[in-house]
Order: C-alpha cells, then structure tokens, then sequence
C-alpha cells in the first residue's frame, strides 16, 4: 500500500474515532429533555394566557413573559405542540 493511501486511511479513522468520542461527549453534557417549568396556561375571563417562565425567558431572550392566546395560535416546545381550538367566554 502507498504511503498516501495509509496517510489518507489513518485520517479517515482518526476523524470517525473523534466524532464518535465528541458525540458522546455531546450527549452526556448537553441538558436533555425540556426545562422543569416553561409557563403556565390559564383562563383569565374570555381570555387563554400563557405566562412564561422567568428564567425560561431569560435563557431564550424573551422580552414579554405573557402572551394573550387566540382560537388557532399555536406554541411548539420541543416534540410538544399547543394549539388554542376554543376560547370560551
């Protein structure tokens, strides 16, 4: 085998064993799942609010915690979707 060839192979094995480490690694210092509190819906009156947690908001730079939901708003968290169908009065 040439020397190239041993050089290019020896690369290519180095680059997969340092990204199976790194993801590894990713894997065990990232923060899995959601965060223990992101906000709380309620109904105040006619209306469905959604009042964000304070450190949530901190983290993802949110300027106004609570917003007003309307019949068809939708929020996505992760894997988890919310969608407003009735708002009663």
């Amino acid at each position: 085998m040439s020397k190239p060839l041993l050089f290019a192979l020896c690369g290519a094995g180095g680059c997969l064993i340092a990204s199976l480490i790194g993801e590894v690694f990713l894997a065990i210092a990232l923060p899995q799942g959601y965060y223990p509190e992101t906000a709380r819906i309620f109904q105040e009156g006619g209306a469905i609010i959604m009042e964000y947690d304070s450190e949530y908001g901190k983290i993802k730079g949110m300027k106004n915690l609570t917003h007003t939901l309307r019949k068809g708003a939708t929020r996505k968290f992760g894997d988890v979707r919310i969608e407003v169908q009735k708002v009663v009065s």
